[in-house]
């Protein structure tokens, strides 16, 4: 990578990482115990989840929806969707072809550059992204593209919108609080470990176990404003 877009490089990485670890902390426990029989941590391990979300997500379409609830929660009168589209996920890149589009009844839009003949691949542009954003999001850099300039980031405690959100929250309080997570999520996967094992051997004791929650989660450690 450039030598200016290894820390972006990073800074990706890391949210993703964060983004990934918060959703299966909070999402895992309500599975394994609600529904112990169906949902069990021996088979819905991390790296399964999110070995899944990152194919899901390097493969969809952000899609613009009329959505009330978010309408009425947050006064918004549309929120952006991660799509899955059959087929639209198999295009290559190639620098100088088309990106895809949304059409005004919501219809996804593939439109080529050229005439296609017979066995000829399709290529559309994923956009104009820097190598850094290429590599973490795809897995892979274009050729010829260094000169590309990396986009602020979009979510994340590194992003403009998060920063003008929390202004009096610093690099060292993110990096104090990542450190923390990961401390966290360390001793939370430790406790998934004898949540495994009880579930592999002994599945009736562990779906009678109503509580397995409590083994799992200190909902403090995700509020980052209030790390001193």
């Amino acid at each position: 990578l450039p030598g200016n877009q290894q820390e972006r490089f990073e800074e990706i990485v890391e949210s993703r990482r964060d983004a990934l670890e918060v959703h299966f902390v909070g999402l895992a426990p309500k599975l394994f115990s609600r529904f112990p029989y169906r949902f069990s941590p021996a088979d819905y391990t991390y790296a399964r989840f999110a070995w899944a979300t990152s194919v899901i997500m390097s493969r969809t379409w952000g899609r613009k929806i009329v959505d009330e609830i978010v309408k009425r929660k947050a006064g918004q009168n549309s929120t952006m969707v991660h799509t899955l589209v059959p087929a639209a996920d198999m295009p290559n890149h190639l620098a100088g072809t088309h990106q895809g589009l949304q059409s005004p009844d919501g219809s996804m839009v593939l439109k080529t550059k050229d005439h296609l003949g017979s066995g000829d691949q399709v290529h559309i542009s994923y956009g104009p992204k820097c190598d850094a954003e290429f590599l973490s999001n795809y897995g892979f850099r274009p050729w010829n593209n260094t000169h590309v300039q990396c986009h602020d980031l979009e979510t994340g405690p590194n992003s403009s919108e998060w920063r003008r959100l929390h202004p009096n929250v610093s690099k060292s309080n993110i990096t104090a609080w990542r450190n923390r997570w990961r401390g966290h999520f360390a001793n939370f996967y430790a406790r998934l470990d004898t949540a495994v094992m009880l579930a592999k051997d002994d599945k009736k004791k562990f779906a009678s176990m109503a509580n397995t929650t409590r083994w799992f989660i200190n909902p403090q450690l995700l509020n980052i404003t209030k790390h001193e």
